[in-house]
Order: C-alpha cells, then structure tokens, then sequence
C-alpha cells in the first residue's frame, strides 16, 4: 500500500503502561487494537483498570477488543470446572479439524493447553494466573470508562464470511451478532468475541444508538 511504518515498543508490562509512555504528536489520530490481551490482567484487577485509564486518558478514536469468549473467572468451582471444559473441548475439536492432524503443532497446542486448563480447575487465589470473561463483564467494565460500544458495519461482517469461505477446514466456524458484538464460534458455542468501542465524550451520553459505524 506504500504506507511508512515505524513500529516503537513503549513497554513490556500491562503495569508501566502511562499515557506519558507514547510519543504523540498534536494531530495525531490514535486507534488501539487489544487482540486476546486483556484477560491477562483479570488476576490483578488494580493492573486493568489502571491499562483503562491509561486508553480514556489517550482517548482513542477507536478501540477494537477481540477476546476469548468464556467464562472461568468464578470462584464457584463447578461452574468454573464447567465453563473451561465446554471451551476447551471446543477448541480441541477446533484445531483437530483445522490442523489436519499435524502432530508438530498439536503437540506443542495440547502441551500449553494442558497446562491452562490445569490451572483453571486446580489452582486457586493468587496461584490462578488463566481467567478469562464474557462480553457482558466487558461491556460493564468498559462502561465504567465512559466507552460505548459502536455498531461493526455490514462491510466487516461481510468480509468475516468470505474469509471463512476462502478455507474449507473453517466450514464448522460460526458468525453470530451478540448486540452489537460478533462472535466467532465453532459449531456454534462461542470462542471469541470481537467489539468496537469509542470514548463517550461529555453530552454525547444519550446518543449511543446514534454512534457512527465501524467499517474496515
């Protein structure tokens, strides 16, 4: 596209991040793309909410989240116990069909989920470092910072499904709408979710059905 890049690590840890952190100019449009990141910060909330003040403070034009779309962030044992094993023989019969058997890159998968789930449904209090939401705890946390979320145009959902036309081992991947969130699923139970969301600026309150549409 003839477009000049300058890529410039800021920092290594969710924790150092400050608004002080990017070198911004005046004019400058900033956009944040936080792909399967965030639930990292679940086990330290003061981390998180830190990361969110630190985006309200840049504020964004923008903020696309894709997250993983389950729930073992309980302290009740059975539901957790539940919730990781539904996602967890989703994504196995996931990568199964879509690696094709490749026993290089399924070794190496099932070895790190191995451990994940064994962390979920085991450890407990600070030893749990694997917890991960749904996009209702999302939607509420990022409420809390004043984002609303934007509606995903038909462009982008449209060039969703011809992506996973473009390969056959994704013919059990599901698209659906969750509001105005796409889920992407497997056989239809829900993997992750990807949402768009804007700073709600001051007197714009009532108007979150008005906001503009995301398009790709």
């Amino acid at each position: 596209m003839g477009l000049p890049l300058l890529y410039k690590p800021v920092v290594s840890e969710f924790k150092d991040v400050r608004e002080a952190s990017f070198d911004l100019e005046t004019d400058e449009v900033v956009t944040v793309y936080a792909s399967v990141c965030l639930w990292t910060q679940l086990v330290t909330p003061s981390s998180l909410n830190d990361f969110m003040k630190c985006i309200k403070e840049l504020d964004p034009s923008l903020m696309v989240v894709n997250e993983y779309e389950a729930c073992t962030d309980t302290l009740n044992f059975i539901d957790r116990f539940y919730g990781s094993l539904i996602y967890a023989m989703t994504v196995f019969d996931c990568l199964e069909n879509c690696l094709k058997g490749d026993p290089l890159y399924w070794k190496i998968i099932e070895e790190f989920l191995r451990g994940v789930i064994r962390n979920i449904i085991t450890a407990e209090d600070e030893e749990r470092i694997y917890w991960h939401a749904k996009i209702d705890f999302w939607r509420n946390l990022f409420a809390e910072f004043d984002m609303m979320e934007m509606e995903l145009s038909d462009v982008c959902k449209y060039q969703a499904k011809l992506l996973l036309k473009s390969n056959s081992s994704w013919n059990n991947c599901t698209l659906d709408m969750e509001g105005k969130c796409l889920i992407v699923g497997w056989k239809g139970t829900p993997l992750q979710s990807i949402s768009a969301w804007k700073i709600n600026q001051i007197g714009n309150s009532e108007q979150q059905d008005d906001s503009p549409t995301v398009k790709s």
